[in-house]
């Protein structure tokens, strides 16, 4: 009987190693550059020309999304558009890191998302913060 052959299997071309370390003034690398200029002017709040009556400000957009509201306080589009939330667990601790709340079924930490658009920003000994769509808001524990 004779010995079974080895297969041989094909293998990769060999690799170039240089002799010597490449330096980085050597590497073809993208040199990144800024314009001096600005590419567009800013533009002053109080230049509102052509603004709708539903547009929002620069100014008016930082107060929004630093001022929580209550969720009865959001435009009507808004809170058609919010995802449901159900708040079924509520626990404060002075410890951020140890606050808890169960909204839609699932437990949920300060940061997290709750849904598309939906964050759950603060969770408070009243209820817990939310941000969705440039706007901030609180909702009441059960």
């Amino acid at each position: 009987m004779e010995p079974p052959q080895s297969q041989v299997t094909p293998s990769a071309p060999p690799v170039a190693v240089p002799e010597e370390p490449v330096t980085n003034e050597e590497m073809d690398a993208p040199v990144l550059s800024y314009p001096e200029e600005p590419i567009a002017a800013p533009v002053s709040p109080d230049k509102t020309e052509g603004v709708g009556r539903d547009a929002v400000t620069p100014d008016e957009a930082g107060e929004q999304s630093a001022r929580v509201m209550a969720l009865a306080e959001l435009p009507n589009h808004i809170q058609q558009a919010l995802p449901q939330i159900q708040i079924s667990l509520h626990f404060f601790s002075n410890r951020p890191e140890a606050r808890l709340v169960r909204i839609n079924d699932r437990h949920l930490h300060e940061g997290d998302m709750v849904a598309n658009e939906l964050r759950l920003l603060e969770i408070t000994e009243g209820g817990a913060v939310f941000s969705f769509r440039g706007y901030r808001f609180q909702v009441e524990k059960l």
